[in-house]
């Protein structure tokens, strides 16, 4: 199945938050809906698979003003991260490569919901991934992010 990436969108500069400690427990479900354990598992799992030096450590969570949200490893390092169906390798901010592990598993756990059937929450999950492209494509390292998930 051949994945689908939206076209960029005109819009103004979208924010990031972090989420408040009393909000952590809604964070999940918001942003993977009813598979939201799934979907933490799969963002670490993804994790591991992407960046050979991830062993784990503190994920903090942010929502954004557009309304996606995303799970950022608590970390200033670079990271080298492999996509080896895209052929992308490179050093990129930990930021950077959360957003791609973001992206995929919310697009790839998106496809495969709706393989399943479960036409509403893949549309949630690809709603998702649709804001949290709209926030990649202004971040610094737009360009790596665009060809890690291509």
């Amino acid at each position: 199945m051949t994945s689908y990436i939206p076209e960029a969108k005109e819009s103004s500069s979208i924010a990031m938050q972090k989420v408040a400690e009393a909000k952590l427990f809604d964070f999940l479900p918001s942003m993977f809906g009813k598979y939201y354990l799934l979907g933490e598992s799969v963002v670490y799992s993804t994790m591991r698979d992407l960046c050979s030096s991830y062993s784990g450590g503190h994920w903090e969570y942010f929502d954004l003003t557009n309304g996606g949200r995303f799970m950022r490893l608590s970390s200033d390092a670079e990271l080298e991260v492999s996509v080896t169906g895209n052929y992308f390798q490179e050093r990129i901010s930990c930021e950077g490569a959360c957003l791609i592990v973001n992206l995929l598993v919310l697009g790839r756990l998106g496809e495969s919901i709706l393989d399943r059937g479960d036409e509403d929450a893949a549309e949630h999950l690809f709603n998702q991934r649709d804001l949290l492209m709209d926030f990649a494509r202004t971040h610094g390292e737009s360009e790596k992010i665009m060809r890690a998930i291509d």
